[in-house]
């Protein structure tokens, strides 16, 4: 009864919301605040009025479900902040999924539900599409000559080196904190949300400290040896270190490489306009600026491509401002910018790819992949 009342509610809002953000991201690159504010409202008022109906109607009114529902919420808002910062999606599309997290009724989760976070399955259901369609572009749509010039370049000892250490020792590191907290909280036994703590963790200590990661990713991987042999010395976490170093290289060094040469274009600086994504940030070496390369798929390639030194652009994935453009070309003009043009990515409007992922949650009852597999 509860359900279905509250389906009856949130699914009209839920498919108004979708339609109207995917077709004004598509139409002007924009997901306005206000369909946001809106949609969570709304939702807070839908869970409120069935509520107060059930206790009209001395229904029992589950404390389990207002736990769950309030606390993927709180999930979807961290996560979806996490994806920003690594410069994944926008802000607009961060908030716009914690939008669906609050007008989704938890009763859609049925396949592969997540215990406080079932709104990971959005994500799984948004992305993994989005990623086969970017995946076959990359593949096929670049010549074989790059693909074997990447390759050797990724089989460089030092920069396998250093990727493998830090894959040791934060998913380590990460089992280590799931040990502690995985009864209380379950949804931190997810591989996914393992690796989204990893890369949080990169982030702050790589660009927030400045922290020396190679050093810092060897001395961990050597406490946990004498630590914790019985976490590391077990074949769950050596099939899982192995599957993820394979994902890790094959993202890292390939797939991103690729993306960076497919989605992105030469523009004269001259030309630069406000809300353009650069492809390529400026570092600050002595004197002059010189260009470092962004690869698409941002969570990975920002935070290990990123110069210790001073970068001369944030907030990438939200667009160039005036500001920036007039900083860029001021710094040309007095020569210290002495590249004449810089890289910028092919825009893709990416909120009618999560409202697809909505709607296969929706048609799937959950995870397609344990509905239909």
């Amino acid at each position: 009864m509860a359900a279905d009342v509250l389906t009856m509610l949130l699914l009209p809002a839920l498919l108004f919301v979708g339609i109207v953000t995917s077709y004004e991201d598509i139409k002007i690159g924009k997901i306005r605040n206000k369909w946001i504010i809106l949609a969570l409202v709304y939702s807070l008022a839908a869970v409120l009025l069935t509520i107060v109906l059930l206790y009209m109607q001395n229904e029992p009114i589950s404390s389990f479900y207002i736990k769950q529902y309030f606390t993927n919420m709180a999930f979807a808002l961290f996560v979806g902040l996490l994806i920003w910062l690594s410069n994944l999606w926008s802000a607009g599309d961060a908030k716009l999924f914690l939008a669906y997290a609050a007008l989704i009724p938890l009763s859609f989760y049925q396949f592969g539900y997540i215990n406080y976070f079932p709104s990971f399955i959005v994500m799984i259901n948004t992305f993994t599409p989005f990623l086969i369609f970017y995946l076959y572009r990359i593949l096929f749509k670049t010549s074989t000559k790059l693909k074997l010039n990447i390759v050797k370049n990724a089989m460089k000892p030092k920069f396998l080196f250093e990727s493998l250490i830090f894959i040791f020792a934060f998913i380590w590191l990460g089992r280590l904190i799931a040990l502690y907290f995985i009864e209380s909280i379950p949804v931190l036994n997810n591989m996914f949300v393992i690796l989204l703590f990893m890369l949080f963790a990169f982030y702050i200590l790589k660009n927030a400290l400045k922290a020396n990661l190679r050093n810092l990713s060897i001395t961990l991987s050597i406490l946990a040896i004498i630590s914790s042999p019985e976490i590391i010395f077990t074949s769950q976490f050596l099939k899982t270190y192995a599957l993820v170093s394979l994902l890790f290289l094959f993202i890292r060094y390939f797939i991103l490489n690729l993306s960076f040469e497919l989605f992105s274009y030469p523009i004269y600086i001259e030309n630069l306009k406000p809300g353009m994504v650069i492809a390529e940030n400026f570092s600050k070496e002595k004197s002059t600026y010189k260009k470092k390369k962004i690869a698409p798929l941002g969570f990975m390639s920002l935070l290990m491509e990123r110069s210790e030194g001073k970068l001369l652009l944030s907030s990438l994935s939200e667009g160039l401002t005036k500001k920036d453009i007039g900083k860029i070309k001021k710094l040309h003009s007095k020569g210290f910018i002495k590249d004449h043009s810089i890289r910028i990515f092919q825009t893709i409007p990416f909120a009618p790819f999560i409202f697809i992922g909505v709607l296969l949650t929706l048609l799937s009852k959950g995870n397609i992949f344990f509905a239909f597999f």
